[in-house]
């Protein structure tokens, strides 16, 4: 690396060695110590290697996919042999601690297809495993610092009084209404997200 010693010598890029006078722009660091330098041919390569990097990403790990259960378990079976039960119930698991919208909804399904018909228990059943599973998501996602606490405090405040305030209503209601209620629920959100893809 050279810096500027007199009026004759020239900046190089820190990486190829050209001159300042070879190239279209050269980008100094922000610090004095030690002063590098970086041309916008280095940076074009630097770029490109990034993108190569990012295409071969999992798809599972790329960001804005949210990946289903199915895609957890084959993604798991790369890695661990047998164990299908096992993988299949990590995947779902993993599944509604990531994203609980409409976990709640297929839970109550689940239990009406096991012979369930009191839907007074079947909630409780589905906010005992809901919180359960949501959880063991809480506890990674503090693990691994990913948690932005002002809005997470929010969250848990309104979860918490939308929790207590819905289950004390839908104890009131009548339990027609509350399956109607449910099935009109689930029914529009299945709508939505078949709707966006």
């Amino acid at each position: 690396m050279k810096t500027r010693t007199g009026p004759e010598e020239a900046l190089r890029c820190s990486f190829c060695h050209k001159s300042q006078d070879a190239v279209a722009k050269l980008i100094s660091s922000p610090s004095d110590y030690p002063r590098a330098y970086i041309c916008d041919e280095c940076v074009a390569v630097c770029n490109s290697i990034l993108e190569d990097d990012r295409g071969d990403a999992h798809p599972a790990t790329t960001a804005g996919h949210l990946p289903k259960p199915q895609e957890v378990k084959n993604f798991l079976d790369d890695y661990v042999i047998g164990q299908d039960q096992t993988k299949k119930k990590l995947a779902v698991a993993v599944y509604i601690g990531y994203f609980g919208a409409g976990a709640g909804i297929l839970m109550l399904a689940l239990f009406a297809v096991m012979g369930m018909e009191n839907i007074h228990t079947m909630n409780a059943y589905k906010t005992l495993l809901a919180s359960c599973a949501n959880g063991v998501a809480v506890v990674t996602f503090m693990i691994a610092g990913a948690v932005v606490w002002p809005h997470a405090i929010l969250m848990i405040v309104g979860a918490a009084l939308g929790g207590y305030y819905g289950a004390w209503y839908a104890q009131k209601l009548d339990q027609s209404t509350v399956r109607w209620l449910v099935t009109g629920i689930g029914a529009a959100m299945s709508a939505y997200f078949f709707w966006r893809g």
